[in-house]
């Protein structure tokens, strides 16, 4: 080593700078692959790494809009003599979710029947449940399969889950103080004194799934999805995404028990994924 540095010191200087510039450049590739590497690998990683984006679910109001175009005032009894109904569309959209369930809490002032419907956007207009966007157009909806069954294994499951069982006073709802542990505990403070019609009722479906059909006839033969996202979404279609249509139909009996008084209630509506 020694007389090879003896022979450098002898040579000229320009070949001396020509060498230590090698040395230099060899140096820094040396230090300087493993950092090339190392970000190499990560880059590797990155790309090869599947990145899970976290599940979405929102209610939003007929003909997609946000919720804050969800109104359900104004409901006009006349003198409470003759039975009624008002109905109102509201639709769930989600991404990354197949199955989910909804869910309607309210308080029992009024003595209202809530009662949800499937629906799909009826596309020739005229005809089903009618609904006026912010723009003043107007949407129609047809509600078709009722959630109404007892069954919590069916697709149409739909159930009070504290109901109180009995009558009252005008066939009111009240809730069921047997669950107050679940429910009651939940809404209000230990030492809060309650009237009984302000105890909030839950009503429940089953699973719900993302991508189901209306069966138009027995045979299976023709069906309408109730999956409308590409519908809405007709320049960013997805596989991934799911648009459902609900009708809320709120119905009086016509006895007397519902009339112009004033009183309010409060209703929730929720979805979760299941």
């Amino acid at each position: 080593m020694s007389q090879l540095i003896k022979r450098i010191l002898k040579l000229p200087a320009s070949k001396k700078i020509q060498i230590i510039i090698s040395i230099s450049l060899t140096l820094l590739f040396i230090i300087s692959f493993p950092v090339l590497a190392w970000f190499t690998t990560q880059k590797k990683i990155a790309t090869v790494a599947k990145v899970n984006s976290p599940a979405k679910l929102s209610i939003k109001s007929g003909a997609k809009e946000d919720i804050i175009q969800f109104r359900m005032s104004g409901i006009n009894v006349g003198d409470g003599t003759e039975p009624g109904h008002k109905d109102y569309v509201f639709c769930v959209e989600g991404e990354e979710v197949s199955t989910y369930k909804l869910q309607i809490a309210h308080t029992t002032n009024i003595n209202f029947t809530y009662t949800l419907y499937k629906a799909y956007t009826n596309e020739a207009g005229g005809e089903g449940v009618e609904y006026i966007d912010n723009e003043g157009n107007i949407h129609y909806y047809i509600c078709k399969e009722k959630f109404s069954s007892n069954d919590t294994s069916s697709a149409l499951y739909g159930h009070y889950i504290n109901l109180k069982p009995g009558d009252f006073s005008e066939n009111r709802k009240i809730a069921d103080n047997n669950y107050a542990d679940q429910y009651y505990e939940k809404s209000y403070e230990n030492d809060d004194v309650i009237q009984q019609y302000a105890e909030p009722l839950y009503w429940q479906t089953g699973t719900i799934d993302a991508n189901c059909e209306y069966k138009i006839n027995s045979n299976d033969t023709d069906s309408i999805s109730y999956n409308e996202y590409n519908r809405y979404n007709t320049t960013a279609q997805s596989d991934k995404n799911f648009l459902n249509f609900y009708v809320l139909s709120v119905s009086w009996p016509g006895d007397n028990s519902v009339r112009n008084d004033k009183e309010t209630d409060i209703i929730y509506l929720t979805a979760t994924i299941e």
